[in-house]
């Protein structure tokens, strides 16, 4: 009895703390509701095994429904990537990023000194995102070694 009596007194604890995100996982509508550009700025990475991957950058579209994130860049037809997660209420969100590459020549990945290509066609791309959104726009990071910038624009 006293297991039971102390998992209701977490809940009942942990409860008020959860509910600013609720609202976007309840599936209601939320300010950030709406059609979005998202603009990925790739910086130039050096991996450590020596292949150097230039900077670029891609811009895709991206629709908020009831708090969640979904856009995708190309058709997954050759390469492709998604981006998706939910947008609390706070404006603060982990956003999840899948794809795959496809040839050196579109990812610029080249080793500086021999000039072989690394991509691979079918590669993943996996990696999570830290972003923040406030009224119009947002911004994102991503998480783990490549350094990457995200814009999200409302509009």
């Amino acid at each position: 009895m006293r297991v039971v009596s102390l998992i209701a007194g977490l809940a009942v604890g942990v409860l008020p703390f959860l509910q600013p995100n609720l609202k976007a996982a309840t599936g209601a509508t939320t300010q950030f509701d709406g059609s979005w550009t998202i603009t990925a700025n790739f910086h130039q990475y050096k991996d450590p095994t020596g292949p150097v991957a230039s900077a670029f950058t891609i811009q895709f579209p991206a629709k908020v429904t009831n708090g969640v994130l979904s856009g995708e860049w190309k058709a997954r037809n050759g390469a492709w990537m998604t981006i998706s997660g939910t947008i609390g209420a706070d404006g603060m969100a982990r956003l999840h990023v899948n794809g795959l590459t496809s040839t050196a020549l579109e990812y610029h990945l080249k080793d500086q000194v021999t000039g072989e290509s690394h991509a691979r066609a079918g590669h993943p791309i996996v990696f999570d995102v830290k972003a923040r959104f406030n009224g119009r726009h947002g911004t994102g990071e991503r998480i783990g070694a490549r350094p990457t910038d995200f814009d999200f624009v409302k509009g």
